[in-house]
Formats: C-alpha cells, sequence, structure tokens
C-alpha cells in the first residue's frame, strides 16, 4: 500500500509541476524539521567505515514557482526496487538540475561512497540508481540526500533550518 502510494504522488508531482504555470522556473529550498543527531554511519549505510557517523535529520522540501504556485514536498518512502519506475524526480526539465534524491539517496556518504542504506531492499539497484541520477545533472553536488543534515551547511541559510539551494 505504501509502495502504491508513493509511487502515485510522485507521478502526481511531476504532473502537477508540469501543469501549474507556464513558466518552468522554481526556486529550491531545504526545511528542516528536526534537529540533527550525530550517528555510526554503519546503522544507514551497509559496508561504511566504523569509524565514520553521519547527521540524521528530516526535512521537507519547497518549490517555489512563478505567481504563487508553490509545491511542499516531504522526503517520504520510495521502493528503489523497482527498476521500471523512477525513483526520484528529475528537475531537468523544471528546477534547473537540481535533483531532490529524496530516499533514492538518503545522505552524501551514500553517495560519495556508492553504497546503499541499510534498510535497502536491492542494495544493487539503490548503487545503480545513484549512478544514473550522476547522469541527470550537469553538476553532482546538486543532488540532494533527504536525511542529510549537511545540506543545511552546503547552501545559503535564509533562516534557522531553512536553506536555498542551487542559484
Amino acid at each position: 500500500m505504501i509502495k502504491k502510494f508513493s509511487v502515485a504522488s510522485i507521478l502526481f508531482l511531476i504532473t502537477a509541476i508540469s501543469y501549474c504555470q507556464n513558466v518552468n522556473e522554481y526556486q529550491v529550498f531545504a526545511l528542516k524539521y528536526t534537529d540533527g543527531q550525530n550517528i555510526s554511519a554503519q546503522r544507514m549505510v551497509a559496508g561504511a567505515n566504523p569509524k565514520d557517523s553521519i547527521r540524521v535529520c528530516n526535512m521537507f522540501w519547497l518549490l517555489k514557482g512563478e505567481k504563487g504556485r508553490n509545491i511542499l514536498v516531504d522526503v517520504g518512502f520510495i521502493d528503489t526496487t523497482k527498476s521500471g519506475i523512477k525513483n526520484y524526480v528529475s528537475p531537468e526539465l523544471v528546477l534547473h538540475r537540481i535533483l531532490i534524491a529524496s530516499d533514492a539517496i538518503w545522505f552524501y556518504y551514500n553517495y560519495k561512497n556508492l553504497l546503499p542504506a541499510t534498510l535497502c531492499l536491492d542494495p544493487k539497484a539503490y548503487v545503480e540508481a545513484m549512478k544514473r541520477m550522476t547522469t541527470l545533472v550537469t553538476n553532482p553536488d546538486l543532488i540532494i540526500p533527504g536525511h542529510d543534515d549537511l545540506v543545511f551547511s552546503k547552501f545559503p541559510e535564509i533562516s534557522k533550518w531553512i536553506v536555498k539551494i542551487g542559484h
């Protein structure tokens, strides 16, 4: 049930973005709603170095468009075992090459080391999806993971727990 709902949500989001406005220009903001905590990387990243740690947080994404069009996106759940379904929204058409990876990449640590999340049902598909994402963007620094507190130190702060992604 959750998987079907998530796929439907992603398809709805793509459709909503496509039809909401004539000008496909959005500003992207990350909004943190729980403060991060440091944990062992091994708890969340399969094959992680036991000495490494990551900082976990929860966030929403606000896509602010022209003419007051706003879309709020929860990181949510994405099933990485479905090879025929895109597990992330490629903003190639609407977000100027920012890729909100959501649950397709939990942390920069996953992406940097090409390691799957510990709760991943298909580790090989998870890693292949990360590799594919790099082909969808012009700047890999704009692949944004769904649970990494580092997002809030890599981009300009708008206010406490809110940063602006990209330009």
